[in-house]
């Protein structure tokens, strides 16, 4: 996110912090006295040692409906004192905000200026008893990692393949959000494949990342769900093992739907029949029910796209189309692939005759919320999806020799 506002401390004791704030960023020119919006500009220098971390998820200042119905826990009050624009015209003023215990700005002792892209996350907020922190009990869970309490199953062809490289086709993901977990007593400080590979699909935490731990394409990452972003990081210390917490566990879990918004469409099956080929498509999400390749070279980006080098200036693979795509673009002084699909549209003749799209299942997309993990676990399966299949014949026979068939995604465009 882009810093959107300059925050600095003017005075601060117990339960009470007064800050100025400075609009740096024209897209944000108002400051709210609202308590959603003070909670945002006080979530800074957070870790997993903050007694607010225990309470407020980073994710949970993005929530709306979290934020409405628990800011006033943990603000007590805010006040503003607007102060005389800049010469650019951007506001400036001074919040004094009260906080319901003095935990909530422990995290802040020995911050004095710091940026934010805080922003009022809801119209109005519930009222609600105040929160206070409270000593976690040692939590009680099955030795032998089996229990799945607290965790999702997620089908591994919702997340992008970019981000995980694995055989396990079931991926456990927490269903809660970070501060319903907490610390085991297993650290793992072996960073070797052998003992990583043990450790595979169960939830760890780092000193910067929570998440799942997996193998990637070529290392081992933490893949993260959250409300703001999907990704994997590097791992970036010494992991601990995290567990579910049952002193908290009764909170609203989250379904596989929250995931489906990072799904791509997934090619699923591959067929090759002289100097034809097909794919077997199924979507995962209404969003995604759209495939689109108007042109000659969208086909063959489709089939190329997934198979190009990290750096984007050539295919790593062998196979005689890729070696005459890689030969053109050296011969042609061409940049990178992306280059070749914008600007070179017409080397696609030499390679694809024609393409054909037609649906081939059409069925309604399931709803999780009411099902249980092994409902949900039954509907992963390529048949109880829609699904739509694309044929594509090439110039020669030749072309399609050495083709990769494993399952991969693809985001479609109709800019393509």
């Amino acid at each position: 996110m882009s810093s959107l506002y300059e925050v600095g401390v003017i005075k601060r004791q117990e339960s009470k912090i007064q800050i100025s704030v400075q609009v740096i960023h024209p897209d944000s020119n108002y400051i709210h006295a609202s308590p959603g919006f003070a909670l945002m500009l006080l979530y800074r220098n957070v870790n997993n040692d903050s007694p607010i971390k225990k309470e407020v998820d980073f994710d949970d200042t993005l929530d709306e409906s979290w934020m409405r119905e628990n800011a006033r826990a943990f603000i007590q009050s805010v006040d503003l004192k607007m102060g005389k624009p800049n010469k650019r015209g951007w506001k400036n003023g001074v919040l004094d905000i009260t906080v319901t215990h003095p935990a909530w700005l422990e995290h802040l002792k020995d911050m004095n200026y710091w940026d934010s892209a805080a922003f009022d996350p809801a119209r109005e907020y519930d009222a609600c008893e105040p929160r206070f922190p409270v000593q976690d009990e040692t939590p009680v869970v099955a030795s032998d990692l089996a229990s799945k309490e607290g965790f999702m199953p997620i089908w591994k062809y919702m997340i992008p393949d970019y981000l995980l490289n694995t055989p396990k086709d079931i991926l456990w993901f927490p269903a809660l959000g970070e501060k319903y977990y907490k610390d085991s007593d297993t650290v793992i400080t072996d960073l070797s494949d052998e003992n990583l590979q043990k450790w595979e699909g169960t939830l760890v935490r780092t000193e910067k990342s929570f998440g799942i731990l997996y193998r990637r394409e070529t290392d081992w990452g933490i893949v993260k769900c959250g409300s703001g972003s999907m990704g994997s990081s590097y791992i970036d210390g010494k992991m601990t093992q995290m567990v579910l917490n049952p002193k908290k566990k009764d909170a609203y879990a989250s379904s596989p739907e929250s995931i489906l918004r990072w799904s791509s469409p997934v090619v699923y099956e591959t067929v090759i029949n002289g100097d034809t080929i097909s794919f077997k498509l199924m979507i995962m999400s209404e969003d995604d029910d759209r495939i689109f390749l108007e042109t000659k070279m969208s086909v063959l980006k489709f089939m190329l796209k997934r198979l190009e080098s990290f750096s984007g200036k050539e295919y790593e693979i062998e196979g005689p189309l890729f070696e005459k795509l890689n030969a053109i673009i050296k011969e042609k002084d061409i940049r990178d692939t992306h280059t070749l699909y914008l600007r070179h549209r017409e080397i696609a003749e030499q390679f694809i005759v024609s393409s054909k799209i037609e649906k081939i299942r059409d069925v309604p997309y399931p709803d999780f919320y009411p099902l249980s993990n092994e409902e949900i676990i039954d509907l992963y399966s390529f048949e109880k999806w829609p699904a739509y299949e694309i044929t594509v014949k090439v110039t020669d026979a030749k072309w399609l020799e050495q083709y990769p068939l494993e399952p991969f995604s693809y985001i479609f465009s109709e800019y393509d």
